[in-house]
Parts: C-alpha cells; sequence; structure tokens
C-alpha cells in the first residue's frame, strides 16, 4: 500500500508538469507585437499569428518571416487599441476648467454655458485625436 501511495505521489507532479498551459493573448492574430526571448534577445513583430505551440511573424528589422517556439518565449506586448478615449477625458477636463476659470474671472459675459460647452467639447476632440497616436499596450506573459 505504501508502495502505491509513494508511487502516486511521484507521479502526479510529473503528469502535472507535461501539460504546458501558456498565458496566452485572447486572439489569434495581432498587427503589432512585441516578443522578449527567455534570453532577452528582443522581437518587434507585424502580423503575428499565434499557434498553441508557436508564434510566426515578419521581423520587422530584416522583413523576413520568422517562427518562434513558445516555450521561449518570456512575454508579449500586444497592441491592443488606443488611448483615445482617456485622452479626450483628459482633454475635456483641461478645456472645461480653463473656460470654468474664464466664466469666473469675467462674470458678465454672456453665453458663459456656451463657452464652457464649446470649450470642452473642443478639448475632448483635440485629445482624442492625440490619444489616436497612443496604442495601448497589453502585456502576456507565457510561462507563469
Amino acid at each position: 500500500m505504501k508502495i502505491i501511495v509513494c508511487f502516486t505521489l511521484l507521479l502526479v507532479p510529473f503528469l502535472l508538469n507535461s501539460q504546458v498551459i501558456y498565458n496566452l493573448p485572447p486572439k489569434s492574430f495581432y498587427n503589432t507585437v512585441n516578443v522578449t526571448m527567455k534570453d532577452f534577445k528582443k522581437y518587434e513583430c507585424k502580423k503575428v499569428y499565434i499557434k498553441s505551440d508557436s508564434i510566426s511573424f515578419v521581423n520587422l528589422n530584416t522583413r523576413l518571416n520568422e517562427s518562434l517556439a513558445l516555450s521561449n518565449i518570456d512575454y508579449m506586448r500586444v497592441q491592443e487599441g488606443n488611448q483615445a478615449l482617456k485622452w479626450c477625458g483628459y482633454g475635456a477636463l483641461l478645456m472645461g476648467l480653463i473656460a470654468i476659470l474664464n466664466v469666473t474671472e469675467y462674470p458678465n459675459s454672456q453665453n458663459s454655458g456656451g463657452l464652457i460647452v464649446g470649450f470642452t467639447i473642443s478639448g475632448a476632440a483635440i485629445g482624442g485625436l492625440i490619444g489616436l497616436a497612443m496604442p495601448m499596450w497589453k502585456t502576456y506573459y507565457l510561462n507563469y
């Protein structure tokens, strides 16, 4: 009986270790990905296809199609959208505060509500345009 228990205790960790589960991004294709290997080598990638055991991509430095095993990758930074919404809020907040300060400095001005709304909307639009140029990155640590 003790032999069976000992054998089972030795076998279970081996079986659990044999199944590698990677922390992969949810989609199988990404346009832009930065990959860092376990040996700290970095790749800037375009047109990345993620498979169950590897990734294939176009290396931006060499312009060649390459493939890497997931077991050698430390982490991947995936571009997932942009920061337009966040910067839209920053712009609206900043320009709205400027408009409110302007209205409090000149309290007898006509159409102060329209001034505040106009400044806020224009600030949101300018901030949104700035945010469109800023990518949002998410990091996936594969072997943790």
